[in-house]
């Protein structure tokens, strides 16, 4: 199994004026947007890596060897829609699997994860024996913008930026190097992905 994201958020979960109070900067000023920007990102990289989620909407391809015997957890929950199934069928044909041929259960924000199943009466086919024969695309998030996603999640990244803008000297740009505040760690531990 192996997924890469196809589309990235085109919104960050937290605002770069939100940003701005938690460090309290003035609003007007522009003398750190860059900066702030940048911290943003990396809080974001790692609340989704931490959980395991997806916060703004995205596109994702999942790629499997073969479709499972039952059901099909998706990553990077919460899920919004599956846009596509496709696989190679026994001839090596790449084919679409018609909507009406699996079951979503559990898309939504209040859903703990995205899994799919054949449809009633059905199974999954058959596809040519081989690596990455299955392929799903899917959108997954909380949402299209940072109203969307939940409270405690935004605290978090909060406290990551306002703790990375303190520590700027250990920080490396681009990424959190220094400590994580437990707190936030605290905070978003409910909301962490766990597979058993």
């Amino acid at each position: 199994m192996f997924s890469r994201l196809k589309t990235a958020a085109a919104e960050t979960p937290i605002t770069l004026v939100d940003a701005k109070r938690q460090i309290r900067v003035e609003e007007a000023s522009t003398a750190y947007d860059d900066d702030l920007k940048r911290i943003i990102k990396s809080a974001t990289r790692w609340a989704e890596t931490f959980t395991g989620r997806a916060l703004i909407s995205q596109t994702w391809e999942l790629t499997l060897n073969g479709f499972p015997k039952a059901e099909l957890v998706l990553p990077r929950p919460p899920l919004i829609d599956v846009a596509s199934i496709n696989y190679i069928d026994r001839d090596g044909v790449d084919t679409l699997l018609p909507a009406n041929q699996y079951r979503i259960i559990g898309k939504g924000a209040n859903m703990a994860c995205g899994v799919l199943e054949p449809a009633f009466g059905t199974c999954w086919p058959v596809p040519m024996s081989g690596r990455g024969v299955v392929t799903i695309e899917f959108t997954a998030g909380y949402g299209d913008a940072a109203t969307d996603i939940p409270p405690d999640i935004q605290q978090a990244l909060l406290l990551v930026v306002g703790r990375s803008n303190e520590h700027r000297e250990d920080a490396v740009t681009g990424t959190i190097s220094s400590k994580v505040p437990f707190d936030a760690e605290d905070l978003v531990d409910v909301y962490r992905v766990v597979n058993l």
